[in-house]
């Protein structure tokens, strides 16, 4: 049988053994110091120079004085001198200088609790194993982080500006998405097919607000399907010089969308107008077919449209309540005027119409004289009170 105890080292007591008391006194000493234990503090290198008796001390690692050679023991000052015993692995202490719960780990007293709080531990695992990396990992259907009575703000902080602080969602362990401050303070959003190749969808910068990236629209010639309309890259409101090279309206028919065209200052060519317009464009097949629609910002404010079926149609024109009635006009293209002019002379009363029919009336005495302008076949009804031809 072992003279002294595997787990505590206490003493024991032998057959015909002398000054038994001795023996069970220094086993007693020993419980006194291990049982409850409570250090003045934790990884002590220097003894105190006035220590009070029952005092006990963790020591750490190249102590002084009296305590030298005894590294990370722990050293009790009983009937005054110093005792050392070295402490096992599982073994709890209060350290009351820190307030902290303790326990040796096998090369350090890590802390378990402070203040009914646990702080600075390593790594914690909830329903599952934590690790060097995921220092702190949960395992549940979900995780709620709740307000102590107002807010409550989740704080992901990085380093430098090149590193990373972010959110990553995962399919099976393989990243899909990921959101927050990748390699720069511009936030943006990525995606990925096969957790191996990613796409910034979006990103924001941090100094100007702006959008960019593959789901934004780029360039005013962008059209691809899903992409977020943006203003100056062919979204609504957009005063950007939306045609090509040339300035010319026929070759532009890729587009769908509506944006504005400053020609008052920089007209292009095949426009029905020289006044500033707004222009907007829709597309239907490929870039092959189209419409085209184009209202005056200046002038007579008149509205234009016109389609594309590989080739454009001539500019027509919208008849509205202000170009309904006035003076008529035609020319090669067909009228070009208003749709009804009504006036008088001296030989009457007439009315012309956009398709050179005209009326010539007088209620009171026939005509006598042809009223210009009469070209061609004029027919006279009611003693020629009534001349029906046309103007051009």
């Amino acid at each position: 049988m072992p003279d002294r105890s595997s787990i505590l080292d206490l003493p024991y007591l032998l057959p015909a053994q002398a000054q038994k008391h001795v023996t069970h006194n220094e086993a007693l000493r020993q419980l006194d110091i291990l049982v409850q234990l409570s250090v003045k503090a934790t990884d002590a290198t220097d003894p105190p120079a006035l220590p009070l008796e029952g005092d006990v001390y963790s020591i750490g690692s190249n102590p002084s004085g009296d305590w030298a050679g005894h590294d990370n023991k722990l050293a009790a000052y009983l009937d005054g001198t110093w005792f050392f015993t070295t402490p096992r692995e599982g073994w709890r202490a209060w350290d009351s200088e820190t307030a902290e719960l303790r326990v040796w780990d096998g090369s350090v007293w890590a802390t378990v609790t402070g203040n009914a709080l646990v702080e600075t531990l390593p790594q914690l695992g909830i329903n599952t194993s934590a690790d060097a990396t995921n220092r702190l990992t949960v395992s549940s259907e979900a995780t709620l982080l709740n307000n102590a009575g107002a807010g409550h703000q989740l704080k992901l902080n990085k380093a430098s500006e090149t590193d990373t602080a972010s959110l990553l969602y995962q399919t099976s362990f393989s990243g899909h998405a990921e959101m927050g401050l990748n390699g720069s303070n511009n936030f943006s959003i990525k995606v990925s097919a096969d957790g191996s190749a990613w796409t910034e969808a979006v990103a924001i910068n941090a100094a100007t607000g702006r959008m960019t990236g593959a789901a934004i629209q780029s360039t005013p010639l962008d059209r691809t399907e899903g992409k977020v309309l943006s203003v100056g890259a062919f979204g609504i409101g957009s005063r950007a010089i939306w045609y090509n090279a040339t300035h010319n309206m026929n070759d532009v028919r890729a587009l769908c969308g509506m944006i504005g065209n400053p020609m008052g200052t920089d007209v292009p060519m095949n426009a029905p107008t020289t006044n500033g317009a707004f222009v907007g464009f829709c597309s239907s097949i490929a870039g092959v077919r189209g419409t085209q629609f184009l209202v005056e910002t200046t002038g007579t404010q008149d509205a234009y449209f016109r389609a594309d079926n590989n080739g454009w149609s001539s500019w027509k024109r919208v008849v509205t309540n202000t170009n309904m009635v006035g003076t008529v006009s035609n020319d090669s293209t067909g009228p070009s005027g208003a749709v009804i002019e009504r006036g008088s002379n001296g030989n009457g009363d007439y009315v012309r119409f956009a398709d050179g029919t005209q009326l010539v009336t007088n209620s009171d005495a026939p005509i006598t004289n042809s009223p210009a302008p009469f070209v061609g076949t004029i027919t006279k009804i009611d003693g020629d009170k009534l001349w029906i031809g046309r103007w051009y």
